[in-house]
């Protein structure tokens, strides 16, 4: 994916052909004559995240959007409910959309903090969801 004519995001096959960020449209054309490159979306982007934030609702009526492309949900009230932190992270996983697809893409990731203050600094376990 390309911001400004510059790498800003790619895969893992990118990576294996030698794709870095930075890197210009020539540049990856040059390593990977046939890639698919899109330019980034901000709007999709945005739709995106207003999609996993309406699928966590449903873990939680504790949804906010925070930062670029963060998403807050304060799920301790839901923790027994839901069998613990890693159910529950598994369940939100692979909850479905409506149109039948996953509503957390791959790349989401989860973090744990034992409190709210936590979230103004970097969380104590950062991990896939």
């Amino acid at each position: 994916m390309l911001e400004k004519d510059r790498v800003v995001a790619f895969d893992g096959a990118a990576h294996s052909a030698g794709i870095v960020p930075g890197m210009r449209r020539g540049g990856v054309l040059t390593l990977v004559p046939d890639a698919v490159i899109r330019e980034r979306d901000l709007t999709r982007e945005a739709e995106l995240v207003r999609g996993v934030a309406f699928a966590l609702l449903q873990f939680t009526p504790h949804v906010v959007l925070a930062e670029e492309s963060v998403v807050l949900a304060d799920v301790s009230a839901s923790l027994r409910l839901f069998g613990g932190i890693r159910p529950l992270r598994r369940r939100a996983r692979h909850r479905k959309c409506m149109n039948g697809s996953r509503c957390l893409p791959p790349s989401v990731r989860g973090s744990s903090c034992p409190t709210g203050s936590s979230t103004q600094k970097p969380c104590c376990s950062r991990r896939g969801a």
